[in-house]
C-alpha cells in the first residue's frame, strides 16, 4: 500500500478540498488503480450549523461526479458523515443531527435538534418532522431506514447518537444501490 500525503497551501490534506481544486492538482498518473476517498462534509462543520428540515448545503456532494474523468477509477465517501466517526456514541450533550440521503437532488436532508442540553435526548424532538417528511423521502415504503425507526418507535426505544450514523450510511447506500453499474 502506498501512502500519498499532500500539503498544499492553507489545506492539511486533500480532504480539506473542494472537487474541482482536488481534481486540478491531483493529476499523477499511477500503475494502479486509484480511489478518490473523500469527505464532502468540512471537518469544522459541527450539528448546529445544519439548518432543521432543509437540504444541507454545507455537505458537497460535487465529487461524486467526474471523478472518473480526472483519472480516479473509483469513488468513495463518508455518506455525509465526517473523515472521522465518532468513537462513544453515547454523550449527554451535543445536538442530535438526522441526515437522509435524497437521491433525487444528491442532497442530505438535516434534522436536527439545536438544545445541546438534550443530547441524544434530542431526538425525540425531531423524529415527529422526520416521519412527517414519510411520503415525500419514501415514496415506495420500502427505506430500511423508516422500517427502523418505525421498529423503534413500536418498541418504546429512545434513538441514539450510533443509530443515526448507522442510519445516515444505510439510507445513502440505499439510495446510492440503483444508480451503481457493476462492471464484470
Amino acid at each position: 500500500m502506498v501512502d500519498i500525503s499532500l500539503t498544499l497551501g492553507t489545506h492539511r490534506d486533500v480532504g480539506d478540498l473542494a472537487a474541482d481544486s482536488l481534481f486540478q492538482i491531483f493529476h499523477v498518473r499511477l500503475s494502479c488503480r486509484t480511489v478518490l476517498l473523500c469527505s464532502p462534509r468540512e471537518r469544522e462543520v459541527n450539528n448546529g450549523e445544519f439548518v432543521h428540515k432543509e437540504y444541507a448545503e454545507i455537505i458537497d456532494n460535487d465529487a461524486m461526479y467526474g471523478f472518473s474523468d480526472e483519472g480516479f477509477d473509483i469513488y468513495a465517501d463518508y455518506g455525509g458523515l465526517r473523515e472521522k466517526l465518532p468513537t462513544g456514541g453515547h454523550s449527554k450533550t451535543g445536538r442530535a443531527l438526522a441526515l437522509l440521503y435524497d437521491g433525487r437532488y444528491s442532497m442530505f436532508k438535516s434534522y436536527v435538534c439545536q438544545d445541546q442540553n438534550l443530547g441524544q435526548n434530542g431526538y425525540s424532538q425531531i423524529v415527529d418532522d422526520i416521519l412527517a417528511d414519510e411520503d415525500d423521502l419514501n415514496p415506495n415504503h420500502d427505506c430500511m431506514v423508516y422500517e427502523a425507526i418505525h421498529a423503534k418507535l413500536d418498541r418504546g426505544a429512545g434513538m441514539t447518537y450510533q443509530d443515526w450514523i448507522q442510519y445516515t450510511l444505510i439510507r445513502y447506500v440505499q439510495q446510492l444501490g440503483p444508480s451503481v453499474e457493476i462492471s464484470k
